[in-house]
């Protein structure tokens, strides 16, 4: 629902305390919790290079965002205050919209038309209609809701400290799925949905139909992010200074680990054109990776704030 978005979007750090985002990229956090190791992004280095691209000051702490695929528009939450901003492609804001809580994560259904933000101190997943920002649907959910992602007449949201995810259809809550520990991430490609637990450290798979578990594969040293398509999934192990690649639903296989130097986080799939991009958020820069069968091929590092 992102993908074939060419012009990146990137937000200066200014006086607000604004970071970078990539209207490329769901570029989010994982919240923090007790016991193991959870990936983070890096705390900054000091700039080397000017920024790629256009460079818009739209508020505090911008970091979800999406591009809604019937509007074009581009969706991004910021925090104090907590609202979404919406934005047309040349930069424009157009409307903002507070909301109850802020959002790591944001996505369009993929009719569009429709934004799906998880609140996650509200615990809610809420609906804004877009481009006026009516509410379309308000929902409560698990404790922390992180993700979403919609796979069939269904949206599952992850439940970080619920160790769940929240399976809607309509306007209810239908069904909860037990998930890896502190599940951060969700993808889903085609009938099979894929969650991150990032204190587990584990990818699980499960069918968007039945809700029946497919495959569980441990997940790298420490992964945050993951998207899928064609028939693969990509995690962004993000302790583990990697990308893994991985085949099939009902029985998940590694397929290629790719070294990722600098603390990968946000991650997004360009499905048109093949292409995958992750950021590095320890040498701030968005690298760019051509999909091949053997996994991936490095091909463009655009300097960020």
């Amino acid at each position: 629902m992102i993908a074939g978005i060419q012009r990146r979007l990137k937000v200066g750090r200014g006086s607000a305390g604004a970071v970078s985002v990539a209207v490329a990229l769901g570029m989010t956090g994982c919240g923090p919790a007790s016991g193991g190791s959870v990936g983070e992004p890096a705390t900054p280095a000091p700039l080397h290079a000017s920024p790629a691209g256009t460079v818009l000051a739209i508020g505090q702490k911008p970091e979800g965002i999406t591009v809604d695929p019937a509007t074009g528009l581009v969706a991004v939450a910021t925090r104090s205050p907590d609202a979404i901003v919406i934005l047309d492609q040349r930069g424009t804001v157009i409307h903002r919209t507070s909301v109850t809580s802020s959002a790591r994560h944001l996505r369009a259904t993929p009719a569009g038309g429709i934004l799906l933000i998880p609140a996650e101190r509200a615990q809610r997943l809420i609906g804004l209609r877009l481009p006026d920002g009516d509410v379309a649907l308000d929902l409560a959910v698990g404790r922390q809701p992180h993700d979403v992602v919609s796979a069939g007449r269904r949206i599952f949201v992850t439940n970080e400290f619920s160790d769940s995810v929240s399976v809607i259809e309509g306007a209810r809550v239908t069904a909860t799925v037990p998930a890896p520990r502190q599940p951060g991430g969700i993808a889903a490609d085609g009938s099979v949905v894929a969650v991150i637990g990032v204190r587990a450290h584990i990818l699980q798979t499960f069918d968007a139909e039945s809700l029946q578990p497919l495959a569980t594969v441990a997940a790298g040293r420490g992964p945050t992010h993951i998207v899928g398509g064609g028939g693969r999934f990509y995690v962004a192990d993000t302790i583990g200074n990697a990308i893994l690649v991985y085949s099939g639903g009902a029985s998940l296989s590694l397929v290629a680990r790719i070294s990722a130097i600098g603390t990968p986080y946000g991650i997004a799939l360009d499905s048109t054109r093949g292409r995958l991009w992750v950021t590095l958020t320890g040498r701030n820069v968005l690298e760019g990776y051509q999909l091949t069968d053997g996994g991936l091929t490095a091909i463009a590092e655009f300097p960020t704030p």
